[in-house]
C-alpha cells in the first residue's frame, strides 16, 4: 500500500508578536522514515515548502501554504491509499481539518489518519464530531502507523486492538482507544527520511525571510533546521502539554547516534545551524556534555540553540565550555516565575530561583547569549507575585545580560492549567482553536480571569514589562560598543528579508 503523507497549511497570529516560519515537518520525516523501513512506498506533501508555497502578510492573521487546489492536484497525483495529517497544535486544527476535507473529497474511499500532540490529545473529540477522519495515532507513530497500515492492507480489522496508541470508532459507532506506548530504545528508530524533502526550496524560503524558528534575531540562521535528540520530560508543570503526547519518562538517542545524526546533517544536508528543540536536552548532564565534547572532537561545522528550553540547574562550567566550544550560539532556560511560592505552588516546577542567577552568571562569564522564559496569570497568583516575577525577571536581564521573555499562562488542553482554570469558572475564553492562537500568540492575550486580576491587567503588565525590557537593552547597548555594532549587524539582514517577503 502507498501512504501520503501531509503536512497542512499554517497561520500565524501577529497581534502577539510572533512572526511567520517555515521549518522541517519533523513528526512526519520520521514516520516516513519508519514506513520505508518496513517497506511501505511513502511520500510527503508538505504544504509550507512545496514550489506553490505562498505567503501572505498581515497585521493581524499572516498566512503560509498553498491553495485547495495544489492540496487536491498532489493527492490526484500520488493516488495514495492511505493518507496521514499532522495534527500537532489545536491553534492549527482548522488547517488541518481544512486538508482532511480535501483529501475525503477528492478520494472518497481513502482511510484518513490524524496524528501529532494536538490529535493526541483531542482525538475522541475529533471522531465524535468529524466523519471524515478514520483512524489517530496517538503518542509516537514510528510504530504504530506501519502496525496500521499492514492491518488495513490486511484488512485484518482485530488487529487494531493491539496498535498502541490507536483511536477508531467501533461498530457501534463509539470510539474506541488504545493505551500510548513510549518508545524505549529511540536508537532503533532509522534518521528522519530527509530525502523526502525539498531542502533546497526550504533553504529559499529561509533567505527570503522564513526561518525554521521565527525571524528573532536570536534564531535567525539560514540551511537551519531542528532537531530531537531525546524524548519526554520527568517534571510536571501545571501549564505544559508535553506529556500528554510524549510521556514523563526522559529517554534519549545514545551520544554515539546523536553525533553520527548531528554529524550527517552538517555534511549531507548542507545544513548550519541546528536548533535542538528537546523538551530536557541537559537532564543528563553528563549525556549533554559528552555530546558537545565529541561534536569538538569530531570537527563538526555547524552552530546550535536550544529554543524550547532547559533546565537551569543543570549547567556548570564544564558542560558551558564545552558547549561554547562546540557551536552554541544561545541558550533558553525557563524560570516559569520569579516567585518561589508561585513555581512551588501554581507550576509544580520544582526549581529553586538561586539556580536561574546561577545559570545566568555562568552563560555571561562563557559569553553565551541567554534567554530566560517566564509567565505571569495563574490561577491563584496574586498581583504581587505577578509583580515579583515582572522585577526578577528585569533584574536578571540587568545584572547578567539574560534576556527575559514574559508570556501569559494559556490554559492547553489536557493541563493541570486548563483543569484548575475550568474547575474554579475562571475561563475568560472558551478553548477553541482560534482563541488558543491568540493566547500563545502572547502579549497579553489571555484566557484566564480571576478574582485578583483579568487579561486586560495582564496585559498591561506586559507592555511595561517590554518598556522596561527595551530601557535596560538600550543601557547595555550603550555601555559596549561592540554590543551594539553587532546587533545592528544582525537586524539588518533581517529588515531587508522582511521586506522582500512582504513587497
Amino acid at each position: 500500500m502507498k501512504v501520503l503523507l501531509i503536512n497542512p497549511n499554517r497561520t500565524f497570529d501577529m497581534r502577539g508578536g510572533h512572526s511567520p516560519s517555515v521549518g522541517l515537518p519533523l513528526g512526519l520525516l520520521y514516520v516516513a522514515a519508519s514506513l520505508e523501513e518496513h517497506r511501505i512506498p511513502v511520500s510527503i506533501f508538505d504544504c509550507m515548502i512545496a514550489p506553490q508555497t505562498r505567503f501572505v502578510p498581515s497585521t493581524e492573521i499572516a498566512f503560509i501554504g498553498v491553495d485547495r487546489d495544489v492540496v487536491e492536484a498532489a493527492v490526484l497525483a500520488e493516488r495514495p491509499d492511505i493518507v496521514g495529517i499532522s495534527s500537532q497544535f489545536t491553534s492549527e486544527w482548522e488547517n488541518a481539518y481544512e486538508t482532511v476535507k480535501i483529501v475525503r473529497e477528492t478520494l472518497p474511499q481513502c482511510p484518513i489518519v490524524l496524528g501529532g500532540p494536538h490529535a493526541t490529545v483531542a482525538g475522541r473529540q475529533i471522531l465524535m464530531t468529524c466523519p471524515e477522519v478514520d483512524f489517530i495515532v496517538g503518542g509516537e507513530g514510528e510504530k504504530s502507523f506501519p502496525q496500521l497500515v499492514a492491518a488495513i492492507e490486511q484488512n485484518n480489522t482485530s488487529a487494531f486492538a493491539t496498535i498502541p496508541g490507536l483511536l477508531r470508532r467501533g461498530e457501534d459507532g463509539m470510539v474506541q482507544a488504545n493505551s500510548v506506548e513510549a518508545i524505549q530504545d529511540l536508537d532503533a528508530l532509522p534518521f528522519p527520511a530527509y530525502h523526502l524533502i525539498d531542502f533546497k526550496r526550504l533553504y529559499e524560503l529561509q533567505a527570503e525571510g522564513l526561518f525554521s524558528r521565527g525571524s528573532s534575531s536570536d534564531y535567525a540562521y539560514q540551511n537551519s533546521i531542528s532537531t530531537i535528540t531525546s524524548r519526554g520530560c520527568p517534571y510536571t508543570c501545571t501549564f505544559c502539554s508535553i506529556h500528554l503526547s510524549m510521556g514523563y519518562k526522559f529517554r534519549a538517542h545514545s551520544v554515539d547516534y546523536t553525533v553520527k545524526h548531528i554529524k550527517y546533517m552538517a555534511e549531507n544536508l548542507g545544513v548550519r545551524h541546528l536548533h535542538i528543540e528537546d523538551d530536557n536536552f541537559t537532564f543528563k548532564r553528563d549525556r549533554a556534555n559528552e555530546i558537545c565534547r565529541r561534536m569538538i572532537e569530531e570537527g563538526i561545522q555547524l552552530t546550535w540553540d536550544t529554543p524550547n528550553g532547559i533546565r537551569a540547574d543543570t549547567l556548570n562550567d564544564e558542560l558551558l565550555d564545552h558547549m561554547k566550544r562546540s557551536g552554541c550560539t544561545s541558550l533558553t532556560i525557563a524560570a516559569e516565575s520569579g516567585d518561589q511560592g508561585v513555581l512551588d505552588r501554581l507550576v509544580k516546577k520544582r526549581l529553586n530561583l538561586k539556580s536561574i542567577e546561577t545559570a545566568a552568571a555562568l552563560a555571561w562569564k562563557h559569553r553565551i547569549p541567554m534567554s530566560c522564559f517566564f509567565i505571569i496569570g495563574f490561577p491563584g497568583e496574586t498581583k504581587k507575585e505577578i509583580q515579583n516575577t515582572i522585577e526578577f525577571a528585569l533584574n536578571l536581564f540587568a545584572r547578567h545580560r539574560c534576556r527575559p521573555k514574559l508570556g501569559v499562562a494559556t490554559p492547553l488542553l489536557g493541563t493541570e492549567l486548563a483543569e484548575v482554570a475550568m474547575t474554579k469558572g475562571y475561563l475568560f475564553r472558551d478553548l477553541s482553536p482560534r482563541n488558543l492562537a491568540r493566547g500563545t500568540a502572547g502579549k497579553g492575550a489571555g484566557m484566564i480571569k480571576t478574582p485578583e486580576w483579568d487579561p486586560e491587567y495582564l496585559r498591561r503588565c506586559c507592555t511595561i514589562f517590554n518598556y522596561r525590557r527595551k530601557l535596560v537593552r538600550l543601557r547595555h547597548l550603550l555601555q559596549d560598543r561592540a554590543e551594539l555594532v553587532a546587533a545592528i549587524k544582525r537586524r539588518l539582514p533581517l529588515r531587508s528579508n522582511r521586506f522582500a517577503m512582504a513587497r
